[in-house]
């Protein structure tokens, strides 16, 4: 091995070590159900206005060109959604971002039909953040929750603590 191999392989041996030392992953967003209105439809499907809070737990904004997202409830699939939205979530911030969502008249119907007047909704969101610039990986996401429809006063609504999956 001549000295300017040497060189070489120890200068690229440093850069790795620094690049490894400095790279700690940062936080991934947080994404929250924070809503659901209906849009209208027709006979065989209906459109959402899913809200999403998006949470940027990051030291540096956080701009968002896109998602894809899913919404079950009681473990039935029940609305999806794309959007090409560019949103700038500033560094140790949220912002909301509404996406239109489809969903199966027949599904909707579903989970109207099969609900009492004190029931549980356990739901799920997960999808996709596609990150601004060259290079971004996609963030993943997945989160659950209950919403409870009754049994404690007020506008009989409540919607309790969400959780991580």
């Amino acid at each position: 091995m001549t000295a300017w191999t040497r060189r070489g392989v120890t200068a690229a041996g440093v850069a790795l070590l620094a690049g490894c030392a400095s790279g700690r992953e940062a936080p991934a967003p947080e994404v929250a159900l924070e809503g659901v209105e209906p849009l209208g439809g027709g006979l065989l499907a209906q459109r959402l206005a899913v809200r999403l809070r998006i949470t940027n737990p990051r030291e540096t904004d956080l701009t968002i060109d896109g998602l894809r997202a899913r919404l079950a409830v009681n473990g039935r699939p029940l609305a999806r959604g794309v959007s090409d939205a560019r949103l700038t979530v500033p560094r140790l911030a949220s912002r909301t971002l509404t996406l239109e969502a489809t969903a199966s008249a027949l599904e909707v119907m579903r989970q109207v039909f099969g609900l009492s007047a004190d029931a549980d909704l356990d739901y799920s969101l997960d999808g996709t953040l596609f990150l601004a610039g060259n290079g971004r990986a996609p963030v993943d996401f997945a989160q659950g929750g209950t919403v409870r429809l009754g049994g404690g006063g007020g506008d009989g609504l409540r919607l309790a603590p969400p959780h991580r999956r």
